[in-house]
């Protein structure tokens, strides 16, 4: 049901919100030489990440932040906010963590630290704010995103076995959101085969109730 009709809650989430709090986890995530997934400061940047949105969630019971490990180096940072009506309907907000290559310096503040730096500051205000969600929220920077999805795909896979008891009714994923390559300030893939349409849509219309200064994509 996709109706904007929890202005007070938003509004609540987007009132802490800063900037600098985005450049920051930006310019921490790229001081890193490279943040490639089989890199020992690839591996340093997620321990960082999870150490931030441990602190950032101190004194929540129902919120868990941990590392999913793979058989790669790098981890994938999790948190998870446990659902207070639907707890077994989850949400997934994400990005790739790691950078492209090993080999000489690949700091990527925008391709991907700006997309983990634009969700980490969403769960920041969402833990400063005490929300508590009717799903269970998950964000999630992906490792080994730019060697073939890989870290993203094994968390799928994960989600669709046996073990797991959450059933996801809704994805968003930011990529390069500090790059502004066209006269739009947010770019929406819309992507038949990949993306949700009536989520594409239910974004769309968020943006214009919420966030008028900024200009979607078509």
């Amino acid at each position: 049901d996709y109706t904007i009709d929890n202005g007070p809650t938003v509004r609540a989430l987007i009132a802490p919100m800063a900037a600098n709090n985005v450049q920051s986890t930006i310019q921490s995530l790229s001081s890193y030489p490279t943040r490639y997934y089989t890199s020992a400061t690839g591996v340093q940047a997620a321990q960082w990440l999870r150490d931030s949105w441990i602190g950032y969630a101190a004194g929540r019971s129902d919120v868990r932040v941990f590392l999913w490990s793979h058989t790669w180096a790098q981890p994938s940072v999790v948190a998870r906010i446990q659902g207070t009506q639907f707890p077994n309907e989850a949400i997934v907000i994400g990005g790739h963590l790691d950078s492209t290559t090993s080999s000489g310096n690949a700091p990527g503040a925008d391709d991907n630290a700006s997309g983990v730096a634009s969700f980490t500051e969403t769960f920041r205000a969402a833990m400063a704010t005490g929300y508590r969600p009717a799903r269970t929220v998950f964000f999630i920077a992906y490792a080994a995103e730019e060697v073939g999805l890989r870290g993203s795909q094994a968390i799928a896979t994960a989600f669709q076995g046996p073990t797991m008891r959450y059933k996801v009714v809704g994805k968003l994923q930011f990529d390069m959101t500090n790059y502004k390559g066209s006269t739009v300030d947010v770019g929406i893939l819309k992507d038949a085969s990949y993306t949700n349409a009536a989520q594409n849509t239910f974004l769309q219309s968020l943006i214009t109730a919420y966030a008028q200064d900024i200009v979607p994509g078509p």
